[in-house]
């Protein structure tokens, strides 16, 4: 697509040497100097100021991709088992048919997404990620982003809704105890929907400690536990959940 602006000089001020020859030219015709050899002799020398000034038609030109490069980053690790399958494909069956498109899979426990980026990105073009968004392993995936987007390359992600619920527990805090003294951790449980409920144990050394019905409505909940160590060496804390909403349950 081209579109054109009114012509420009490049040494505008050139022009104002046509003012002194148009002010002769005329003091000569008044003068009685013939009238069709004075004016033709003003056309000449006005366009060669105008020839000096270096008059040109600049025109602006806006390039458009009309077939851009898409790359469809399909996430096939174990965390997706809880989504519906084939999204992905689907994806770049459709956009197959309209631009070119390639596809690269991400399979195992690792969900390395920000390689996988930084690897299908060329610049100038588009890559659309099909995954949980579960970044476990490799490059950050914010910095890759905004590193990818540099060279013109544009990331999409399309959202995912689970079909399943998944759920995992995690015990967090210090890993070393004063004798004697109480020690609070906390028992982070995790839910890839909205609302489960579930049996938590904590067993302490092998010894159960506590053991209720839980009913959690947000993706993350942090339940407080706090045991205190009366002999000194090795310590095991252990945090168990059991539901039925779980699909890895079993």
């Amino acid at each position: 697509m081209t579109a054109s602006v009114p012509i420009a000089f490049e040494n505008l001020e050139y022009l104002l040497g046509v003012l002194p020859v148009i002010l002769i030219g005329w003091v000569l015709i008044h003068y009685g100097a013939r009238r069709s050899l004075i004016l033709s002799r003003i056309i000449i020398v006005s366009l060669l100021v105008i020839a000096l000034a270096g008059p040109y038609n600049p025109v602006i030109v806006t390039e458009i991709d009309e077939t851009p490069t898409i790359t469809v980053l399909s996430d096939e690790t174990d965390s997706m088992d809880i989504f519906e399958s084939g999204t992905a494909q689907g994806i770049f069956d459709k956009l197959q048919d309209t631009t070119p498109a390639g596809m690269e899979k991400m399979r195992g426990l690792r969900s390395d997404i920000g390689d996988e980026i930084l690897a299908s990105s060329t610049g100038d073009d588009h890559i659309v990620v099909v995954s949980d968004g579960n970044n476990n392993f490799g490059s950050d995936l914010v910095e890759t982003i905004d590193f990818v987007s540099d060279t013109g390359t544009v990331v999409y992600a399309v959202t995912r809704t689970p079909e399943k619920n998944d759920l995992s527990v995690e015990i967090t805090g210090a890993r070393t105890a004063v004798l004697g003294n109480e020690n609070l951790v906390g028992v982070e449980i995790r839910q890839a929907k909205s609302n489960t409920t579930y049996k938590l144990s904590i067993e302490v050394d092998g010894n159960p400690r506590l053991s209720r019905t839980v009913t959690q409505t947000n993706s993350i909940k942090i339940e407080p536990f706090s045991c205190t160590f009366n002999s000194l060496g090795p310590h095991l804390i252990t945090a168990r959940i059991s539901s039925g909403d779980d699909m890895r349950s079993g």
